[in-house]
């Protein structure tokens, strides 16, 4: 799956949706919701002609198991998000698009990652916060024999420079809740 330059990621549904909807934007990153909301603003959004991933860790009533992704795919979704190795797994049994989201924040972080990718290939590998981006990449180059997921940067890009920045390190694509990027998608795409 190919994902254009600039993704929503989308942490308040009942209030960003009508945004989302008049942005340039054609993937939504749905991170925070409920059970019992998450069929409604996924039909909501495929209504709009959004492809949707949603985040099995932040989704409340849902756990990180086989049955998680299995109830996500039925509701129509085309990729999921976690920071679960396992889940990643049972996803991609399951022929799921997965995005494996990894938090730099200090050295025992980047060994976690890179013993996570000897032994898990998700699709995509979002790396947070987007000001550590250039070391994530370092890091996956030393690491990955032969496989390298494709590269999301996110969290703390704030202007199209720093996007456009982390587009030109190798990111495939930026990750942001920041609606006025959203609206510049067509202008980087």
């Amino acid at each position: 799956m190919k994902l254009p330059k600039i993704v929503a990621a989308v942490w308040e549904p009942s209030s960003s949706l009508d945004q989302l909807n008049v942005s340039h934007v054609t993937v939504a990153f749905l991170l925070n919701c409920d059970l019992i909301s998450l069929q409604g603003y996924i039909k909501q959004l495929k209504r709009w002609k959004k492809k949707v991933f949603v985040d099995l860790d932040l989704v409340q009533g849902l756990s990180g198991e086989e049955y998680s992704v299995r109830y996500v795919s039925l509701c129509g979704i085309d990729g999921i998000i976690t920071i679960k190795p396992r889940v990643v797994d049972i996803a991609r049994k399951l022929g799921v698009t997965t995005v494996m989201r990894s938090f730099l924040l200090d050295s025992t972080s980047i060994s976690r990652l890179e013993d996570t990718l000897k032994n898990t290939r998700p699709d995509f590998l979002e790396i947070l916060p987007g000001c550590a981006f250039c070391k994530g990449v370092r890091v996956i180059d030393r690491i990955t024999n032969g496989f390298r997921p494709k590269l999301i940067g996110a969290g703390l890009i704030d202007t199209k420079e720093e996007a456009l920045a982390i587009l030109n390190m190798g990111a495939v694509a930026i990750s942001t809740s920041n609606p006025e990027l959203w609206r510049i998608n067509h202008e980087i795409s």
